[in-house]
Formats: structure tokens, C-alpha cells, sequence
């Protein structure tokens, strides 16, 4: 490991002392991002024939691009996730069947924005435990100002 690798270790490692993270793994929180497609529709009905063995439906063409930002601590606590969607107006549809607490917002590109970032670290503030807590994540440019 080279010498810049390790200082970052012993300062993470020093952190978690500081932090008592290792007593306390609920104080330590991690999130990504996952982009993903997906195909959202409601169920068709399909009138055919009495007794026809074979029903084809033709279905979306293209499916969406849907980015989910999702937060868990050490321990297995789950943050209710943020999807976004493609788009500028939410549609009523996108909301059915989705966890409590769900965030959904609309992108322009369907991605993580710094805005959207910052809101979702104010939604997290909602559920995690008390007192200070260690949010780790990747350094994607939406995640700096």
C-alpha cells in the first residue's frame, strides 16, 4: 500500500476512535447511487377470443432511466431511498406502491444533482440515530459544491 493510502486509513482510523464508531456501528452511515432502467406501466387488459392458447401484448418500448440513492449504517438500518426520475413533472403513477418515506424526485438527465444530493443528506438527518454520525460516499462531482 503506498504511504498516501495508508495516512488516509490511520486518519479514517483515528476518526472512528474519536467517533467511538466501533462501540457504536449505527453511527457509521453509507450511500451510493445505482442507475438502472426500468419499465413502469400499469397492467393492461387484453379482450380476446374465447379459449386462445396465445396472447401477445405489445409493451413500452424503451424503458427508464431511474437512478436510486439508497443509505444504510452498519448495523442494517435502512434509510428510506430517493428515486429520480426522467423528467420535469411527477407523474401520480410513480408514487404507488413505494416504502414509507420514500423520496421521488424528478431530474432532467433521471441522475443525481448537487441539489438533489443535499437533499437527500437533509432526509437522512430525519432517520439516523442521534448525535454525530459518519456518512461515508463516493466523491462524484454532484456530491461537491
Amino acid at each position: 500500500m503506498n504511504q498516501a493510502r495508508a495516512q488516509k486509513f490511520n486518519k479514517l482510523h483515528k476518526l472512528y476512535n474519536e467517533m467511538d464508531i466501533l462501540q457504536n456501528p449505527e453511527k457509521l452511515y453509507n450511500m451510493d447511487e445505482k442507475g438502472c432502467q426500468i419499465t413502469v406501466h400499469k397492467q393492461n387488459t387484453v379482450l380476446t377470443e374465447k379459449g386462445s392458447k396465445r396472447i401477445n401484448l405489445i409493451g413500452p418500448k424503451h424503458a427508464e432511466n431511474v437512478t436510486i440513492t439508497m443509505c444504510v449504517n452498519a448495523i442494517g438500518t435502512v434509510i428510506p431511498p430517493m428515486f429520480l426520475f426522467n423528467g420535469k413533472k411527477q407523474r401520480p403513477d410513480l408514487c404507488d406502491n413505494l416504502p414509507a418515506g420514500t423520496l421521488l424526485r424528478m431530474a432532467l438527465k433521471g441522475s443525481m444533482t448537487t441539489d438533489l444530493f443535499v437533499e437527500f443528506v437533509n432526509h437522512l438527518v430525519k432517520y439516523k440515530v442521534t448525535g454525530k454520525c459518519l456518512l461515508i460516499f463516493d466523491g462524484a462531482k454532484c456530491h461537491c459544491r
